[in-house]
């Protein structure tokens, strides 16, 4: 029988350091999150900062946060925080602890959006094919992309 894999979902950062607007902060502001966590406030707060972060934890992609490195500060990037069942994991020494991969996530932002939705905001000649469609998520996508390659081998 094969083994389950755990799926665990964020719970809460201990430090943020070093990237964007975190700059060695005492204390992480802010709550846990929950099974759904709406994140708002004002411009420059950190925002799009925390999104970052976590684009980079989901896709187990550390280029996403280095990228995000604080101008003008020395030291690395140091990230702690632990999931629901209160496992640790950081992003130190430039990469993501191997058990990222164990987390359960989704953003909800622009970025998933742009990615997965056609909202006839902007159409492009890619868009005229497929008006129709409205495909949601990775595997939305990679099945219509599978249909597409199948329907021009077929013209």
């Amino acid at each position: 029988m094969e083994k389950e894999r755990r799926r665990h979902m964020l719970n809460n950062f201990t430090l943020i350091s070093n990237v964007g607007k975190f700059i060695n902060p005492p204390r992480i502001a802010g709550r846990n999150f929950g099974k759904v966590t709406i994140l708002f406030g004002k411009n420059t707060f950190g925002k799009t900062t925390l999104t970052i972060i976590l684009r980079s934890i989901q896709k187990n992609d550390p280029l996403i946060v280095l990228e995000r490195k604080t101008l003008g500060v020395s030291g690395d990037i140091e990230i702690t925080f632990r999931d629901s069942a209160g496992i640790n994991y950081e992003f130190k020494n430039n990469v993501w602890t191997d058990n990222v991969k164990d987390l359960h996530f989704r953003i909800f932002d622009a970025t998933f959006v742009d990615e997965n939705i056609c909202s006839g905001e902007r159409i492009t000649d890619d868009h005229h094919d497929h008006l129709n469609n409205l495909i949601l998520g990775e595997t939305g996508v990679t099945k219509q992309i599978s249909i597409d390659t199948l329907t021009t081998r077929i013209n």
